[in-house]
């Protein structure tokens, strides 16, 4: 700042003198030799200014590079301090983590060692059960009479639940040495606790029925003996009291034990242990209800000795009804979690056996398909439906109804075979069975005339008629496939008898008659069985022998040793190859009909054809014959005998006479037989098509080997003419 202003002042001072100098400057000389001088002065002025300025900038420059070199210092320290302050940190987190170690390390050696006494304990257990057993404990608890000291849930159960819990550990640490013994030796102690279970179950049930029958017959007090009753009957009044409040009552604590039983349910050891005391309750229950229900099935029946058997099903089915729901109540009471309608079915199917009683001897005594029929339409669709959907808590009586549905279809079953067997099969025909055309000649006469016509069933063939009718009361009544083998049969049996009815129709009256009757017939029988959803057909397996004469010729011819070792011993060969074959062979009927109404329909075809152009066919026969012959080599038909114009004219005469008369009759016979315009069409397309083709040959005849203008001659009908006279005929 000083040498600043030392500048300011030279300046200062430099411009005075140089103003001075500049008032004496004269000449040019002067003034540039005053202005180098003034130029040298400014120049080094300004020297002057930079030399102090760059000290001053050296100074700063010194200053500035101390400082910095104060910071590196401090830097440095800094650094250091860092440095020390992380390798302090990782020391420390490394004591941490190994400390954490440790702990973890002690943690884990303190689970295994609580999990090792924890696994030990599932081993230990079988010591404690076992001595428990040894010493009788639980034995003498569960048989003591009274039961009141020891009862199974105090110290069976607990037990139990051990038992289990030591299987399942064993059985899912298969891997531990001895498991598989100790799981054995856990199973048997666990069979010998289930089986104090069903002990102490078996006796207390007895204690229950033992007290109900005691209170029955008047008995006071704790009775300690087996004393054995006759069949317990109870009035109606006191039967719930007694039965069932009382029962209920006495088999008090059995509830808790089976609510623990159906806890342990999905166990398949305890599975089996509570279905056996499923069937030890119904035991005992059967025992207190078989006198009741035998009685008042003996009631019902006596009362309604006049009622059909459907009323007195009805009835029986009802009184079974109302046991089955106190039933179910009270099976509910002491298993509550357990679906009663399976076990109870143990119950009631032999409760449901009495009912039977008093209705198998009225429904063997019944020999009508209709009633039997009847009879089992209602047990299936109105008293099994009503258990089954419509009546709460009686499903468990279904398997009791289903036995008699079934005994009753049997005799069904059993009565329809007998029926068809007299009644289709054995079938004799009276004249008036066979009076055809005559019975559709009345009917249609009656008909015409306004009358009661008589109805078309009525014109029926006996054995189709009862056949159809057999057929529809089963069709209901049994199964699909036993309705399938009593229908062939039926079915079977119905087209034979018809098929011989045929035969004597035609002797007695005409082939024609007879050939219609059996396509009238078969037509009604498969269009009435059509509807029935079941295949009409049965597997039938027979012993086939044939294969065995070979074997039998090559062992009598000496072929084959008796005593040979080796295999062509011919005991041996009789025993591997000549065993006898089953052969299984399949008969549907439905097949049979269709093949026996395409016979009837071919040959009913081929007699109005022969009726109507036989003469034609005659003469084609004799054509091809004369054809084929060598003595007519060379040889004209028109040259042979019966090849004549006179001949043909005559043919073409008869042919066109049979064309107007029978063709006409042949189709009000099939209007009388066949009321259907379709059957009737299906049987005369053929008919006119083999007329017409008969017309054909004998034209292609005399186009080939008689002279232009043969068949006018002859009066040979064209094709035109043809069809105008069979339209008009038929």
């Amino acid at each position: 700042d000083d040498d600043d202003d030392d500048d300011d002042d030279d300046a200062t001072t430099s411009g005075k003198e140089r103003e001075d100098a500049m008032k004496g400057l004269t000449t040019a000389h002067a003034f540039y030799a005053w202005y180098a001088d003034v130029e040298e002065t400014m120049d080094e002025a300004r020297r002057r200014a930079r030399r102090r300025e760059a000290d001053a900038l050296r100074a700063e420059i010194e200053r500035r590079d101390d400082a910095l070199r104060k910071l590196e210092e401090v830097e440095t320290g800094v650094k250091t301090l860092v440095d020390a302050q992380a390798a302090l940190k990782l020391r420390a987190r490394r004591t941490q983590e190994e400390s954490e170690r440790l702990i973890a390390e002690k943690d884990r050696l303190l689970e295994f060692a609580d999990a090792l006494r924890g696994k030990l304990d599932y081993f230990d257990q079988l010591e404690k059960v076992a001595e428990q057993f040894q010493a009788g404990v639980i034995i003498s608890g569960a048989s003591d009479a009274s039961g009141a000291s020891l009862a199974p849930r105090e110290q069976v159960m607990p037990m139990l639940k051990r038992l289990d819990d030591c299987l399942d550990f064993v059985a899912s640490h298969p891997q531990y040495a001895d498991g598989g013994s100790y799981g054995t030796k856990f199973r048997q102690l666990q069979n010998r606790a289930m089986s104090t279970v069903r002990e102490y179950y078996v006796s207390a049930l007895r204690k229950a029925t033992k007290h109900v029958q005691d209170v029955a017959k008047g008995k006071t007090g704790v009775s300690g003996g087996e004393d054995e009753y006759d069949e317990l009957v109870v009035e109606e009044g006191s039967a719930t009291t007694l039965l069932y409040v009382r029962f209920r009552a006495a088999a008090a604590e059995l509830r808790d034990l089976t609510e623990e039983l159906e806890k342990r349910g999905h166990h398949e050891e305890y599975a089996a242990l509570l279905s056996d005391c499923h069937v030890l309750y119904c035991e005992q229950r059967a025992l207190l209800l078989a006198g009741s229900v035998r009685t008042k099935m003996r009631a019902i029946a006596t009362a309604e000795r006049g009622a059909d058997v459907i009323a007195l099903a009805r009835i029986g089915t009802a009184y079974l009804v109302e046991v089955c729901q106190a039933e179910f109540a009270l099976f509910k009471h002491f298993f509550p979690q357990t679906d009663p309608t399976g076990a109870l079915s143990a119950l009631m199917i032999p409760l449901g056996t009495y009912l039977s009683d008093i209705l198998r001897p009225k429904y063997i005594s019944i020999t009508e398909l209709a009633l039997l029929a009847e009879l089992v339409e209602a047990l299936k669709g109105e008293i099994i439906e009503d258990v089954t959907s419509k009546i709460d808590n009686a499903l468990a009586l279904e398997p009791a109804m289903r036995r008699i549905l079934s005994d009753v279809q049997e005799r069904l079953i059993f009565r329809a075979q007998t029926y068809v067997k007299d009644q289709v099969g054995n079938y004799r025909a009276t004249a008036a069975d066979l009076d055809f055309p005559a019975k559709l000649v009345r009917a249609l006469q009656a008909k015409s005339s306004g009358g009661d016509s008589e109805d078309d069933i009525k014109n029926w063939y006996p054995p189709l008629e009862r056949t159809l009718t057999c057929l529809s009361k089963l069709y209901r009544c049994v199964e699909i496939k036993t309705f399938a083998g009593l229908a062939q049969e039926a079915v079977s049996l119905c087209a034979d008898n018809i098929a011989a009815a045929a035969r004597a129709v035609a002797s007695k009256a005409t082939p024609v008659d007879g050939q219609l009757f059996l396509i009238k017939h078969l037509i009604i029988l498969r269009e009435q069985i059509a509807p029935f959803n079941a295949e009409f057909a049965v597997s039938i397996k027979d012993l086939d022998f044939t294969h065995m004469r070979g074997q039998m010729r090559r062992m009598l011819g000496g072929e084959m040793s008796f005593f040979s070792l080796t295999q062509d011993n011919a005991f041996y060969q009789l025993a591997s190859e000549g065993r006898p074959r089953v052969v299984e062979s399949k008969i549907d009927s439905k097949k049979e009909l269709e093949k026996q109404l395409q016979a009837a329909c071919e040959a009913y075809i081929m007699s109005i054809t022969k009726l109507i152009v036989d003469p034609m066919l005659s003469f084609i026969t004799k054509v091809t014959a004369f054809r084929v012959s060598t003595t007519s080599q060379g040889k004209s038909i028109k040259d042979a005998a019966f090849a004549s114009e006179e001949k043909l004219a005559a043919i073409a005469k008869q042919v066109k006479t049979s064309l107007a008369d029978e063709l006409p009759k042949a189709v009000y016979t099939m209007k009388l037989y066949l009321h259907a315009e379709n059957t009737r069409e299906a049987l005369l397309k053929p008919i006119k098509s083999n007329v017409a083709e008969a017309f054909a040959q004998i034209a292609a005849i005399i186009d080939a080997d008689f002279p232009p203008g043969t068949a006018a001659r002859v009066g040979l009908l064209d094709p035109a003419q043809l069809a105008a006279a069979i339209e008009d005929a038929s």
